[in-house]
């Protein structure tokens, strides 16, 4: 059971990877990524079933983890922030009450640098906000995790004591 629990884990990873590296990806990539990521978890799944290692499975599903994680927050400040730029300096998006008609739509300097430094910046500091909270929970949950496999004998016995419907609130793994 704590094999098919686990793997879970690293399946759910696996398609956030695909997700992550495919983004913006020709067709051709997109397919060689997806068996990549069948081939990845298809691996791991043999392997754990074979060494029956549970750190094994924690060191993969870590290193996938941190790479969806570093993947997703190079293509936001890669690809966002410079997209978000972009949009602010075309003429549809700077079409206000303040331009004037004379001037063919364009902006003059001064309001096109505060709209880009303010709504750029505006929507990255939510997506870093965004990041911190996804991060804050994935830390949050893996420790839940750890800590109930370091602990699981003690849980158990805490969870018998404390009957139901509470003792549910000590399934560490539970919360992961």
């Amino acid at each position: 059971m704590q094999l098919v629990d686990e793997l879970s884990m690293v399946y759910t990873v696996c398609v956030a990877f695909y997700a992550v590296f495919s983004h913006r990806q020709p067709p051709r990539t997109a397919t060689l990524l997806l068996i990549f990521s069948c081939f990845l978890a298809a691996f791991i799944t043999v392997y754990y079933h074979y060494l029956q290692l549970p750190a094994f499975h924690q060191a993969a599903f870590g290193l996938i983890t941190f790479i969806v994680i570093g993947r997703s927050i190079y293509l936001m400040e890669a690809q966002l922030r410079p997209a978000l730029r972009e949009s602010l300096r075309t003429p549809s998006r700077l079409a206000t009450p303040d331009v004037d008609a004379k001037d063919n739509g364009t902006v003059d300097a001064y309001k096109r640098e505060r709209l880009e430094q303010g709504e750029d910046n505006k929507i990255m500091k939510t997506m870093w906000a965004l990041v911190t909270f996804g991060l804050v929970c994935v830390v949050l949950g893996v420790a839940c995790w750890f800590a109930d496999n370091l602990l699981c004998s003690e849980f158990r016995r805490l969870r018998k004591a404390v009957g139901l419907p509470w003792g549910v609130l000590l399934e560490g793994h539970g919360w992961w």
